[in-house]
């Protein structure tokens, strides 16, 4: 971690909460205000299986999750990737913003807490970077999300759970068919996940397609469920 994270995390201990959005004094240790917090793009009534809005119809799943079973049994993505959330991730993601990813897990954890009555998965798996791409970054933002993760909710994570055994281009950019077809094959379980429910953590669901290929990768090594977890999830 280079000496500016050391810097954001020593000043964060010691200063009084101010918030992020609006830069007012909070009087608590919360980096955000209640009005900018509920000022934030929240998904209130989400598909369980895909994290996208639902109609007014009385039940947990969407149109599409009921004709095509998804890959995964839960998602976890309390924010529509729109302002002022996907500014705050898009600090996470490319400069390793400690505060707004401290604020942002714990709103996730809370959402978390609430939408489970049975027991939490069993591991973390943060969605891993190729080494050359972590190099570059120099941070990895899944790992950033799941450290926090774990530490409020007390769950375990396996940082090289899964390992992105084939470098592929950036999903950005291409369409649905063409993000699955780059991540063919990218990953590989390190870990023993026979039998287990799993938390796989990232900082937005897109299409998806990073979050399948990463649960066909759990599926085939064994493991019972697979649960997502994200800061957000795009919408339309």
């Amino acid at each position: 971690m280079d000496p500016a994270h050391w810097r954001q995390r020593a000043l964060a201990a010691l200063l009084p909460g101010r918030c992020l959005l609006c830069d007012v004094f909070t009087g608590t240790a919360t980096d955000l205000c209640d009005h900018c917090r509920a000022s934030l793009p929240w998904i209130t009534r989400p598909c369980t299986q895909c994290g996208l809005p639902l109609a007014d119809a009385p039940v947990p799943l969407c149109g599409s999750c009921i004709l095509r079973p998804s890959a995964f049994q839960r998602v976890v993505a309390p924010f529509a990737f729109e302002a002022p959330a996907a500014e705050l991730i898009r600090g996470i993601k490319f400069g390793g913003d400690l505060v707004a990813n401290r604020v942002l897990a714990t709103l996730l954890a809370g959402e978390i807490v609430q939408r489970y009555d049975d027991p939490l998965p069993a591991i973390i798996l943060p969605v891993p970077l190729h080494w050359r791409r972590l190099l570059r970054r120099g941070h990895n933002q899944a790992a950033l999300i799941a450290r926090t993760l774990g530490r409020l909710l007390g769950v375990p994570i396996e940082f090289d759970g899964v390992r992105r055994i084939r470098a592929t281009r950036a999903q950005t950019g291409l369409d649905r068919a063409a993000r699955r077809r780059n991540l063919i094959g990218a990953f590989a379980c390190r870990v023993p996940v026979a039998e287990r429910t799993v938390a796989v953590v990232d900082d937005v669901m897109t299409t998806g397609a990073t979050l399948i290929a990463m649960a066909h990768c759990l599926t085939a090594a064994g493991a019972s469920e697979v649960h997502v977890w994200t800061l957000a999830r795009t919408i339309g």
